[in-house]
């Protein structure tokens, strides 16, 4: 099985808008875009431990859905679903490899941003020492490249994964921004 990747971009909610109206997307235009216009964040093969710390359950690549995120806030736990982009998902564009495409608005991005800030790194650092954390590792459950389950790449994961992915939802939230999110 080949590591899939997950790449996020973010975008003016006018632009994400028109996305959805036009009913088209070729997402690598936006990656390769050489303005430098568009905020984006790559959490390459690192993104299914990061998402299975974020919701407790592994991302099933079997099911065509739009997965919910789960958030937290102060009367607690919450969920986001996030939508597909279009109902072509995707435009199809020869070898770009990008098998799912989803959006979440600018308010949704807010809300997410919120509740990253509010689940501390020291929080998301406990939490690769659960049980359930550690079961789905060993077990292969958690989506992705397996070797970001194991303990000593966890520094590498939060530091060049996370705190930026945290970063990146911040920026976005403050811009008043929506984030597109492709799987390929």
């Amino acid at each position: 099985m080949s590591i899939r990747v997950m790449e996020l971009v973010a975008l003016a909610e006018e632009e994400l808008e028109s996305l959805i109206e036009d009913d088209s997307l070729n997402f690598d235009d936006f990656l390769e875009d050489e303005d430098d216009s568009y905020q984006v964040n790559s959490l390459e093969g690192a993104w299914g431990v990061i998402w299975f710390i974020l919701t407790d359950s592994a991302f099933d690549r079997d099911e065509l859905y739009a997965p919910s995120v789960k958030v937290y806030d102060e009367e607690g736990e919450y969920e986001i679903s996030t939508s597909f982009l279009s109902e072509a998902e995707l435009v199809e564009n020869d070898d770009s490899g990008w098998s799912e495409c989803y959006y979440l608005s600018a308010g949704e991005v807010l809300q997410i941003s919120r509740a990253l800030n509010a689940f501390s790194l020291e929080d998301f650092a406990k939490r690769f020492s659960s049980t359930i954390f550690k079961k789905a590792a060993s077990t292969g459950e958690i989506f992705g490249d397996s070797s970001w389950s194991k303990e000593e790449n966890y520094t590498v994961l939060i530091d060049s994964y996370y705190k930026p992915f945290v970063e990146f939802f911040s920026n976005a939230a403050t811009q008043g921004e929506a984030i597109i999110y492709a799987i390929g």
